[in-house]
């Protein structure tokens, strides 16, 4: 009886029936892998280095290497499917079309879901993703409207799966022994050797399954990181796909305990001479200055005018020309996502893991935050979040590590609520940073008070009489920046009335980046840039002016509190967790982070790629706004030593003290 498989008659006699048709539709599955990369390369290609199309068909040829665990795992349902009963895939085809068309939708699904993440988070997202969607405040409602045509393209793509994958009307099934060898009729009838058949495809199959999950004959599993061996780090986005970023992260082993360095090396190198805040005493009447931080959604340098020529910030524009601000240009996020803002910040702990360190299995570590050491030093502390109390774990992290009040959607006046809810998110930026206000003017002082926007997030709702006033376009983040600043306007010329401003020091910077104006904004350094400003109402311009060389620092988001507490105890060399205050004058200044499986350190205008072996994978110089790497001058590559090191104590201390639940006890 004839088969119906479009293939010789060569290849129809070589193999078994189910075992041809099992080939074909692994072979279709990677063809649809392809088309997820493609999806996701179109909504990205205009950030991905211009390589030319040669160099990118390169990536989508890789690409088929790094889909082959994503074959071997995801659609490992269909595979022990065809191991156990080949018989019975061609006895119900529909429900076999069913499978496979949920199992190949989904990885699409995955693939155009990062197609926009991406845009703003500029790599793969991994099992973080599923955190992401998850998120109690987190209104999928909203992506399908804005992404309509996506979910449309869902159910067709569905549909087409199930209808095309190609089946035999009918098909004979030869009896075959494990090895696809014919046997004769009389083993056929013996009732043993059905069940060693089957024994013996799935052994075979399960080594076939695992050498292909593995990526090969490789020491180690196949991993995202990986991608490096074969194109440009940049590229490794292309190269891999988001279900295989989900397989390397989910298959991630905790923190991987490296010893590159001595271990009074690598300490000496992270702390310096420096002093944890936890040495502060109860701070005396002449330098109990209160400390608000404001942390503007999405703030990133694109966006200001400032430091970028952008129009969508003329108020903080305003306050950066101030006699009593310092302005710190060269400031980086230690993350891409809002979630890693809050350990970078307020614990000191940059984002060095392929996980969020508040979803993780460490998030029970012991860890005292900057929150719980200043209300041992004396202030009354809280954090302010328009929007779920439960959202991105914010409110659990920072009370453990010592916070006193948070205040979430749940505190927000009832009142109140219908008028100022933005309909997605939370609290609209402008009445509630009104609303913190207030509630600062009846904190005990001095305070240590942080404030967390949420306009500038996708879906950028703003209030309607806005829309036409503000500049930018809607489908962006610019206006809701612009917005943003509006909100942070009033709120100063409300604050400026209170009688605690004088004696204030406000910090206004981003969680993370967004969407980018130029592809340097992509760059592994680029998309990290966000802005810096500490306000000090009541110092002096003279005062200040002997820190003015400090904000030439390369500086990140864990060392913005220890630079303030130094201005504030006039002491230079405090350290929080691993941020260090950019006033000391031993401290180089760098910024560190993870993407894409490689370690980055950054001291502007230099980047250094590492891989978990502990191998400079990049090292170059990126100037502002060009998305030229340069190789490094003489004077710069006598840092490269001094910065490899600094990359490498980080890493190491980072892994140790996070495993061995010590960070408290290190720092």
């Amino acid at each position: 009886m004839k088969s119906g498989f479009p293939i010789g008659d060569t290849w129809k006699s070589a193999l078994p029936a189910w075992l041809r048709w099992m080939l074909l539709h692994a072979f279709l599955l990677l063809m649809i892998q392809q088309l997820g990369r493609l999806i996701w390369f179109s909504g990205n290609a205009y950030w991905l280095q211009p390589l030319g199309v040669a160099y990118y068909l390169k990536c989508f040829l890789w690409g088929f290497y790094f889909d082959l665990p994503v074959l071997a795992y995801v659609f490992l349902p269909l595979w022990l499917w065809w191991l156990i009963a080949p018989k019975s895939v061609f006895s119900h085809p529909k429900l076999y079309r069913g499978l496979f068309a949920f199992l190949a939708t989904f990885t699409v699904v995955l693939n155009g879901i990062d197609a926009g993440y991406s845009i703003i988070t500029s790599k793969r997202s991994g099992a973080e993703l599923l955190d992401m969607l998850m998120d109690p405040s987190n209104n999928i409602g909203n992506y399908i409207q804005d992404y309509w045509f996506g979910v449309i393209g869902v159910f067709v793509a569905a549909w087409v799966f199930w209808r095309y994958v190609p089946m035999p009307k009918s098909v004979a099934i030869e009896t075959r022994s494990a090895t696809g060898l014919a046997t004769g009729a009389t083993l056929e009838k013996t009732a043993w050797f059905r069940p060693m058949v089957i024994v013996g495809r799935v052994i075979v199959g399960a080594a076939v399954i695992l050498f292909l999950g593995r990526g090969g004959f490789r020491l180690r599993p196949l991993r995202a990181v990986d991608a490096a061996e074969f194109v440009l780090p940049e590229m490794g986005a292309l190269v891999v796909s988001t279900p295989f970023q989900m397989l390397s992260s989910l298959n991630a082993q905790g923190l991987k305990p490296v010893h590159w360095l001595a271990e009074d090396e690598a300490a000496a190198i992270v702390k310096g001479n420096s002093l944890s805040i936890n040495t502060l005493t109860p701070l005396n009447q002449s330098n109990r200055k209160n400390i608000v931080v404001l942390v503007v959604e999405s703030l990133a340098r694109d966006y200001t005018g400032f430091l970028n020529g952008a129009p969508y910030t003329p108020f903080l524009d305003q306050l950066a020309k101030s006699p009593h601000t310092l302005l710190f240009p060269y400031c980086y996020a230690n993350g891409t996502k809002s979630i890693e803002m809050a350990p970078s910040i307020f614990a000191g702990m940059p984002s060095l893991m392929e996980d969020f360190y508040i979803t993780s299995g460490f998030s029970t570590n012991k860890l005292t935050n900057a929150f719980g050491y200043l209300k041992n030093a004396g202030y009354q502390t809280a954090f302010y979040h328009g929007s779920n109390n439960g959202t991105m774990g914010f409110q659990s992290f920072l009370k453990q590590g010592g916070l006193q009040h948070y205040f979430g959607l749940d505190q927000y006046p009832k009142d109140l609520y219908n008028q100022n809810f933005d309909g997605h998110w939370g609290i609209f930026d402008e009445p509630y940073l009104q609303y913190a206000l207030n509630c600062m003017d009846t904190a005990s002082k001095p305070m240590f008070q942080a404030v967390f926007t949420l306009s500038s997030h996708h879906p950028y709702a703003i209030p309607e009489k806005y829309v036409s006033q503000l500049p930018g376009s809607n489908l962006t983040v610019q206006k809701t920046i612009a917005y943003a600043d509006l909100s942070l306007q009033k709120f100063f010329q409300e604050v400026a009335k209170k009688s605690w401003y004088y004696n204030t020091i406000f910090v206004i910077t981003g969680d993370h980046t967004s969407h980018g104006t130029l592809e340097y904004f992509y760059s592994p350094s680029g998309h990290y840039e966000i802005p810096l400003l500490v306000f000090a109402p009541g110092e002096s311009s003279d005062s200040l002016a002997k820190w003015k060389p400090a904000t030439q620092k390369t500086i990140a988001q864990t060392d913005i509190l220890p630079t303030v507490l130094s201005m504030i105890t006039q002491q230079p060399q405090l350290r929080l967790g691993m941020g260090r205050s950019a006033l000391d004058s031993q401290y180089a200044g760098y910024s560190f982070h993870k993407n894409e499986g490689l370690y980055y350190c950054i001291q502007y205008p230099l980047v250094m790629a590492m891989d978990d072996r502990g191998e400079v994978k990049q090292f170059y110089a990126q100037y502002r706004n060009s998305n030229k790497k340069e190789q490094p001058n003489a004077q710069q590559l006598q840092q490269k030593e001094a910065i490899k090191k600094a990359l490498m104590a980080q890493i190491q201390v980072y892994n140790q003290v996070i495993n061995a639940n010590k960070w408290d006890d290190f720092f």
